[in-house]
């Protein structure tokens, strides 16, 4: 019978180290995640949801982008804006 009792207190002992295990990763992850958010660029798929969002429509975004030379930030952040007249 101790035998058995030891048995399930390492086994409780194992499960609490992998929940604290699992506790300080997503607690890390979630660190790294929100830090220095101001700073981070979009992914393409977060770029296209905003581009949508705010109205615009992908033909629209291939003139202002596509057109060869360096596009300056005002040609971004219009593209970034919405417009009530716009709709959705």
């Amino acid at each position: 019978m101790l035998k058995n009792n030891s048995k399930r207190n390492s086994i409780d002992a194992n499960k609490r180290y992998f929940y604290v295990v699992i506790l300080l990763v997503v607690a890390v992850s979630v660190v790294f995640r929100l830090s220095n958010l101001e700073g981070k660029v979009y992914w393409h798929d977060e770029t296209f949801t905003g581009l949508f969002a705010t109205g615009h429509n992908p033909s629209e975004v291939e003139d202002v982008v596509l057109t060869g030379p360096l596009i300056t930030a005002q040609q971004i952040q219009s593209l970034q804006t919405y417009s009530p007249e716009r709709g959705m």
